[in-house]
């Protein structure tokens, strides 16, 4: 008798029911779905596969959602990715706008608010750094410290 259990995440790659069925059939006991990425309908569908997968195979599977606090992001960037250089200025809006390398949107209404001038700003778990250099009524003017390729829905962190 196995002790240990498989907890596995549950994203695009097992997204499919056949998939889904393969990893259980593999040893997975817990299905992970994470609710900080993809909306409602995607986890619903992974949920239904998970659970009809399970009835299938005759195995019980259970599901961990996993929910996140308030977290920042990085809005929709055009083409899903762009890449900030470092050295160049960036500006940050709270608007609802397609990003590219020079404007990125983030969807915190009160980062304007909430941040100073002079204060870092880290993207992507702290993979591309910025420090804001002036604020302009809803909008913020970054310096690019170390660039990257910068991905939508990325996390935000003002550490200051």
């Amino acid at each position: 008798m196995r002790r240990a259990k498989i907890v596995a995440t549950f994203g695009p790659a097992l997204s499919e029911y056949e998939k889904t069925k393969a990893a259980i059939l593999a040893g997975v006991d817990v299905a992970r779905l994470n609710l900080s990425h993809g909306d409602y309908s995607v986890h619903e569908k992974s949920f239904n596969n998970i659970r009809s997968a399970s009835k299938e195979v005759g195995k019980p599977v259970g599901v961990l959602v996993d929910l996140q606090g308030p977290k920042i992001r990085v809005g929709t960037m055009l083409e899903g990715a762009q890449v900030i250089t470092a050295g160049t200025e960036v500006i940050l809006s709270p608007e609802k706008v397609l990003g590219t390398g020079e404007l990125i949107p983030i969807d915190y209404p009160n980062l304007v608010k909430d941040a100073q001038v002079g204060d870092t700003i880290l993207m992507d778990d702290g993979l591309l750094e910025c420090r804001i250099i002036e604020k302009n009524g809803d909008l913020i003017k970054d310096k690019v410290i170390v660039g990257g390729l910068l991905k939508s829905r990325k996390g935000v962190n003002l550490p200051n």
